[in-house]
């Protein structure tokens, strides 16, 4: 058996908190989408009937990690979607709605999470099914054929994903899996929205992340 072959490390990663958790996230409102999906949802502020389509559609079309922000005044809106982690997610979202709406301040009014995940774990990261497909069905397969004693690792980042296997260390099969999600990350940087890529450039939010390394 494959899992018998090899012996995994999942590597967790925990960072500071660039944004306090908000003093409402004790009052939010949970609504779960799925067994692996769920909404919280932090203010009950009055939409416009575009604000509520557009919500309804963040709620089902959205991955985790993702955000929507309103402002209450013109009517802007604007939301994040598939971000490494619910604080870049959240506050992607409120500078994109603030891009979309002249500089006007918006608020965060939801985010979409994994269904496992509490509110209050804003650190997490987190495979959505946007990069489950390419972990299972093209890294792992990988991992499967590289030869004894070398190593695999898989990266992700807020719109992108990278691996390297048949490393013949742990470091390097990490540095070559960061750089290729780094790389892939760039790519699509560049064919987004200006506001998504402002957004992301200012939080960080481009750097990727390595959650797994297999080896023997």
């Amino acid at each position: 058996m494959f899992m018998d072959q090899f012996r995994f490390s999942i590597v967790a990663f925990c960072t500071a908190s660039a944004m306090a958790t908000p003093s409402y996230a004790q009052n939010s409102e949970l609504t779960f989408l799925g067994p692996e999906k769920q909404m919280v949802k932090y203010h009950s502020i009055t939409l416009t009937n575009e604000q509520q389509v557009e919500l309804k559609r963040f709620s089902s079309r959205v991955e985790y990690f993702g955000g929507f922000a309103v402002n209450a005044e013109n009517g802007a809106w604007g939301y994040s979607n598939g971000f490494i982690s619910q604080n870049i997610a959240e506050q992607a979202a409120v500078k994109i709605c603030e891009g979309n709406s002249r500089g006007r301040p918006c608020t965060l009014i939801a985010a979409i999470l994994p269904g496992s995940l509490s509110p209050s774990e804003r650190h997490s990261f987190a495979l959505n099914s946007l990069k489950e497909s390419p972990y299972r069905n093209e890294f792992l397969p990988k991992v499967r054929r590289q030869k004894a004693g070398r190593y695999a690792a898989f990266a992700i980042g807020s719109r992108a994903f990278g691996y390297d296997v048949n490393a013949k260390t742990p470091d390097i099969a990490k540095l070559k899996a960061r750089r290729a999600c780094e790389k892939a990350e760039a790519y699509n940087m560049r064919k987004s929205e200006i506001s998504v890529r402002n957004a992301i450039s200012v939080l960080g939010g481009y750097k990727c992340k390595v959650v797994e390394v297999i080896g023997s």
